[in-house]
């Protein structure tokens, strides 16, 4: 089993759109880029492997942009299991040094991968799928936004409808 690691530099000037994602006074890396982040990072370390599941995803100190200088990150990925032409299970996790030198782990989540070709080959069970046409809780995911519920600017205003929530998915 063998570990990887991958350095990068993110900084505000270069990610305009993180304008809209911000809390407080400062802009933050959304949840969803840091998990896109981690996800694609792993399968683009095993060509052949596509994205399986994702688990156990934690948000542990986000990334803050708190001012306009650029900022290195490192993403530590150790291989926890794997079955050559089947899958592979690694954790990951992204984090970096602050002014004083100390580490501060930002994300981590535990990434399933297949073998992509399996993966082709495997039927949706018609049971898992739902039918959502016919109800609606917000029929304007945009009231999200006016209302408070969703703090996000212009660039992540993407929710057009909602159709079923509770804790554990939004559909």
């Amino acid at each position: 089993l063998k570990t990887s690691r991958i350095m990068r530099i993110l900084n505000l000037g270069d990610n305009p759109f993180l304008n809209d994602h911000v809390i407080g006074k400062n802009p933050v890396l959304p949840a969803t880029c840091s998990v896109s982040w981690l996800a694609h990072s792993c399968e683009e370390l095993y060509p052949g492997y596509m994205l399986a599941a994702i688990n156990n995803y934690k948000v542990l100190k986000g990334i803050v942009f708190d001012d306009a200088g650029s900022h290195e990150y490192i993403m530590d990925i150790q291989e926890v299991e794997k079955e050559q032409d089947s899958h592979i299970k690694l954790k990951a996790i992204i984090w970096s040094l602050n002014g004083n030198g100390k580490r501060l782990n930002h994300y981590s989540a535990d990434i399933a991968l297949i073998n992509n070709y399996e993966s082709n080959h495997t039927q949706i069970d018609s049971a898992q799928k739902q039918d959502f046409t016919q109800s609606v809780l917000f029929p304007d995911g945009q009231n999200l936004y006016h209302d408070g519920t969703l703090f996000h600017g212009p660039s992540f205003q993407g929710i057009k409808r909602v159709f079923s929530i509770d804790e554990h998915k939004l559909v």
